[in-house]
């Protein structure tokens, strides 16, 4: 019922198209999108209208908005999306039929519990998870907030758990989307599900690294015209029948578990990262 709510709310946004997809069920009960006839690479198979996508200047269309720039504080764009999520979370908004196809529990890195962080002993990934940069943005963006939000509204709504589930969103579904000379940060209904594999069929990579918590694809196949409209063209051929995938770009496996939580068996891309230190009689140093 969910999935046809969707459906119904996606369609029924002018200019809005799917062309042989269909939201499907996959292994381990992950929703995708199932190709219903063959595609072409280069077709077109989806444009989504601007009105539907979720980007920081989404924040700019609600009250909460004037709160934030009254308690002084410009959030980043992931903290803006999140901040723009919560709040239509609150008020069951006219996203409701998206917001409920999101999941409610994450497996990336940052939302592991103290135990499961146990078993990562002597991984170099466990000192990024310790890190946990979202406990400090909420502290230093969310909570000045909450210091002047109204007495009418629910501080509760902006709790960290809603703030680490608003980012755990954006990490694992947002993507930078460039349109004239301005980039956002989006989130585009219809073109991420649940965690979706890597695109085994390309080796066409391209991606932005924006810090050391957050690498967010830039996705190749997708077009954004002026107005902000977003075209998804297939980057491969596909049969009737088949899944159609996401490129979640060139990353290790620590980087896949640490922002989408999941890892690639045979990743092509794995890497560690060594830390080397010379000793002073090396680098001829007294």
């Amino acid at each position: 019922s969910s999935i046809r709510s969707f459906e119904d709310w996606f369609h029924a946004c002018p200019g809005s198209i799917t062309k042989n997809l269909e939201i499907a069920l996959f292994e381990d009960n992950l929703r995708g999108l199932k190709v219903t006839k063959a595609l072409k690479k280069g077709e077109v198979v989806l444009k989504v209208p601007s009105k539907l996508v979720i980007t920081e200047e989404s924040l700019s269309e609600t009250p909460l908005l004037t709160i934030i720039q009254k308690a002084k504080i410009q959030p980043s764009k992931p903290v803006s999306v999140s901040f723009f999520l919560m709040y239509q979370e609150s008020r069951g908004s006219s996203f409701k039929p998206y917001l409920d196809l999101l999941p409610r529990e994450f497996y990336s890195g940052w939302a592991f519990s103290d135990s499961e962080i146990t078993c990562l002993d002597g991984l170099e990934i466990k000192k990024e998870i310790e890190k946990n940069p979202f406990r400090a943005v909420y502290d230093t963006q969310v909570v000045p907030v909450l210091q002047v939000l109204p007495a009418e509204w629910n501080s509760s709504d902006y709790s960290y758990e809603n703030f680490l589930w608003a980012m755990c969103v954006v990490a694992s579904r947002a993507f930078f989307l460039q349109r004239n000379q301005h980039i956002s940060l989006a989130l585009v209904p219809m073109v991420r599900f649940d965690f979706l594999e890597i695109l085994k069929k390309s080796r066409k990579f391209d991606f932005f690294a924006r810090s050391t918590w957050q690498t967010i694809t830039r996705l190749e196949d997708l077009i954004v015209d002026k107005e902000g409209n977003v075209t998804l063209v297939s980057s491969d051929n596909y049969a009737a029948g088949e899944q159609f995938l996401v490129n979640y770009g060139q990353r290790s496996n620590a980087d896949l578990l640490l922002m989408k939580g999941f890892i690639i068996p045979e990743n092509d891309f794995d890497c560690i990262d060594v830390n080397i230190k010379l000793c002073d009689h090396v680098l001829g140093l007294p």
